[in-house]
């Protein structure tokens, strides 16, 4: 884990109140992606809890950190 990691993994928390999974709409907004984009390319790992898509604060800022490292480069 980088310091990057561990930065944008605890704002993102903070943000969402400690928790430890967001919903969809959530990562939507995060990512400023659409939902049939993070979905059907499989961008981050999927959890089911009942009928709804959850997805783990750790993915998304492991998600973030290397998309823009990759941006910079």
């Amino acid at each position: 884990m980088t310091e990057k990691y561990r930065i944008t993994a605890s704002r993102i928390s903070e943000a969402h109140g400690g928790r430890e999974l967001l919903s969809i709409s959530e990562v939507e907004s995060l990512l400023d992606l659409d939902r049939r984009t993070i979905i059907g390319h499989r961008l981050l790992p999927v959890r089911r809890q009942g009928n709804r898509l959850r997805f783990s604060v750790a993915d998304v800022a492991e998600y973030l950190t290397r998309s823009t490292s990759l941006r910079y480069r």
